[in-house]
């Protein structure tokens, strides 16, 4: 007899696949697909549809010749469409309800002022040291880490951001590792977690084994974690994942990113705090935006007001671009009390 857990899980794929099939079919729409749309698929619907049929009929060895007939197939070419369908639906699902498998590709603005940083970074990186850079929201942590990992080689960097309630548990980061590893070509802690069916039932086995296949790898990996700053300590599962990623320091290069550093660094010098840009690098980074007629007074008033923080800088310019002039944008802002509180949070207690 089927155990109640796993037939209730059963019952949650199931539904899960005929949702996925259902989404496909209709390519996300309200109603099925037309007849013209049908057509311009590739392969004319028949793949995805003949996975569904067959799914509507499950006793196959009488019902598939029925349904290749029916839907104008011969029998070979219907289960070789069944198998195309099976490794769409697979993919589909796999995008929409396993996010911890699938690398995180964040988007780079352009970055000023931060060669140096960059520089002090990856020299501790490349030693397989943990490097963390702190400082408030929008700062740029994000984007110095984004400019390291493409001069690391992207192929072998994971980029895990921790959100919170959502992948901020040790279950999550241990699969993204596991997964990302086992795409480097070290697949012992995958083979053990999905062993285990998704359940980590001891913390230092997991984490040895990882530690494990990273000495495996030929090609150092550039494990990148960022949002670290939600964490904290209080919390049961949160304080897993501190001590599970401290215990793969000095076996791969690490980089932490957050607004506040939750761990015990090795070196106390590699972590680094971002400050604002400086009036020099604004200037550059006005040229960049294709602002280059500001007037000193407006620039210095840019400045003073986001106390150079590239991401406040970029929503004043977004305001100015949506059809006000710089000097009213700022008056704006510094006149209005509800935004000067957002902008003072956002420096002094970032999210």
């Amino acid at each position: 007899m089927i155990p109640d857990k796993i037939s209730r899980r059963g019952k949650a794929l199931k539904y899960v696949i005929d949702l996925a099939v259902k989404d496909l079919l209709t390519m996300g729409s309200s109603g099925a697909m037309s007849p013209k749309e049908i057509e311009q698929r590739r392969d004319g619907g028949k793949t995805i549809k003949a996975f569904y049929c067959d799914r509507k009929f499950r006793d196959i060895d009488k019902r598939a010749i029925a349904v290749a007939y029916e839907l104008g197939m011969a029998y070979a070419t219907f289960f070789r469409a069944k198998s195309r369908g099976i490794s769409g639906v697979a993919e589909f699902i796999q995008q929409q309800v396993f996010p911890p498998l699938i690398c995180e590709k964040p988007v780079q603005r352009n970055l000023v002022g931060r060669d140096p940083h960059i520089v002090r970074a990856l020299n501790a990186l490349q030693q397989r040291r943990v490097y963390a850079l702190t400082g408030p929201s929008g700062i740029g942590k994000t984007s110095v880490g984004l400019a390291l990992a493409d001069q690391w080689n992207r192929d072998h960097v994971l980029w895990f951001t921790l959100r919170p309630s959502l992948n901020d548990s040790l279950v999550s980061l241990a699969f993204s590792i596991g997964y990302f590893l086992k795409s480097q070509g070290a697949e012992t802690t995958w083979i053990q977690l999905v062993t285990n069916h998704g359940e980590i039932k001891n913390e230092s086995a997991i984490s040895g084994l990882i530690r494990h296949d990273l000495d495996q790898l030929k090609t150092p990996p550039l494990i990148c974690v960022d949002e670290v700053g939600i964490l904290q300590l209080e919390s049961k599962e949160h304080g897993k994942v501190i001590r599970f990623l401290e215990g793969l320091f000095g076996h791969a290069a690490i980089l932490l990113m957050g607004h506040r550093i939750p761990f015990k660094l090795p070196r106390a010098k590699d972590c680094q705090a971002l400050a604002g840009l400086e009036f020099s690098n604004l200037d550059h980074l006005l040229t960049l935006e294709n602002l280059k007629t500001l007037s000193e007074q407006n620039k210095k008033s840019l400045l003073q007001l986001t106390r150079g923080n590239p991401a406040l800088i970029h929503l004043v310019i977004a305001l100015h671009r949506s059809g006000e002039s710089m000097s009213a944008c700022l008056q704006r802002i510094a006149q209005d009390p509800s935004a000067r509180r957002y902008y003072i949070k956002s420096w002094t207690v970032p999210a």
